[in-house]
């Protein structure tokens, strides 16, 4: 067999494994089952991919500053182009096959050792209970930063490479250049944690290729290859410059509770009620009295959580094989439907 005839075997049998890989996750961990479950963290991945508002406040994850949105708002984008909504299914189904995409990335990282390191990931994903939360839980984002960090550290080890071969060309240069920022910035958005651990694991692999390949440039070439981690690392930081400007431009700082706040502020609590329902793009009619905030928040989140429950197509084969402590939560739940609306 010639070795384009091995390398091709091997790429049809990695592509099968991980089909079957991605399979497995889709029959097994998906929302409301009994490895990943379903809370309100898990529905505002969902709540937020079916956003029809573009702002910097979308630019994370609903309220904090810590966990990049960059695949809520792909999510959002293409709902916009294509009006598609995104149920809980759809959201799992696609933070799934981007957490399994890192078995694929790991192959690539390592020629010698990829096929070990991509099968151990696989096995960890399909047996380890906690691995299962982190990667497939809609309210996780490791499955998101992992996956983008493994595609980072291989774009780069791949730039470093080529940058140390005088043969290569500025076009493979380039792709890996373009490649490792692209990743590297997706890691950094997700989680900035990622740029200390991807600067660890740069330096050790440009060490490891300077004391290995002597030569003139090495400085000059290892230093080259942190360019697309120092892009990521900026973008991140505007990224969040943006956000904390929007967030105390349009929601100031809480410093106390006022509970006898005056008439004017009480109308605009009332203007922004407006905009909290099903559908907050649609105008108010003049026939839609103003109602206290609180109690309109709750009852349409809770409208969406529990609507999005119904939505699951696990929900009733789990009723029927769950226990008494399940049957009473689905009690608590038709109390709490009746209670709001």
């Amino acid at each position: 067999m010639s070795p384009r005839s091995s390398k091709a075997l091997g790429t049809i049998i990695l592509l099968g494994a991980w089909g079957v890989l991605l399979w497995q996750v889709l029959r097994h961990f998906d929302p409301g089952s009994s490895f990943t479950g379903w809370n309100a963290d898990v529905a505002i991945t969902t709540l937020q991919s079916n956003d029809p508002v573009f702002d910097p406040f979308r630019l994370y994850y609903y309220g904090q500053d810590r966990i990049g949105a960059w695949p809520w708002l792909l999510a959002q984008g293409l709902r916009a182009l294509t009006g598609m909504d995104w149920t809980p299914w759809r959201s799992f189904v696609w933070q799934a096959t981007w957490a399994c995409l890192a078995c694929l990335a790991l192959r690539g990282l390592q020629r010698e050792a990829g096929w070990l390191l991509a099968a151990v990931f696989a096995s960890l994903a399909l047996l380890s209970e906690l691995l299962q939360v982190q990667l497939f839980a809609l309210s996780q984002p490791f499955g998101w930063q992992l996956t983008a960090l493994f595609l980072a550290w291989w774009a780069l080890v791949r730039l470093l490479q080529r940058l140390e071969r005088p043969d290569t060309s500025r076009g493979a240069i380039a792709g890996w250049a373009l490649s490792a920022t692209l990743f590297c910035t997706l890691a950094c958005w997700t989680s900035p944690t990622s740029g200390p651990l991807l600067g660890v694991a740069i330096g050790a692999e440009g060490t490891r290729l300077w004391l290995a390949n002597a030569g003139a440039g090495r400085r000059r070439r290892l230093l080259a290859a942190f360019l697309p981690l120092a892009v990521g690392i900026t973008f991140e930081a505007v990224v969040r410059g943006i956000f904390h400007r929007f967030a105390r431009q349009h929601f100031g700082k809480v410093i106390n509770i006022d509970k006898d706040a005056p008439a004017a502020a009480a109308q605009r609590v009332d203007q922004l009620v407006a905009g909290d329902r099903k559908q907050p793009w649609g105008k108010r009619g003049a026939d839609v009295p103003g109602v206290p905030l609180q109690m309109d928040r709750q009852q349409n989140v809770l409208h969406d959580v529990l609507g999005l429950i119904d939505r699951l197509p696990c929900t009733r084969k789990a009723t029927a094989r769950r226990g008494p402590e399940h049957r009473r939560d689905g009690l608590e739940q038709a109390m709490i439907r009746r209670t709001v609306a």
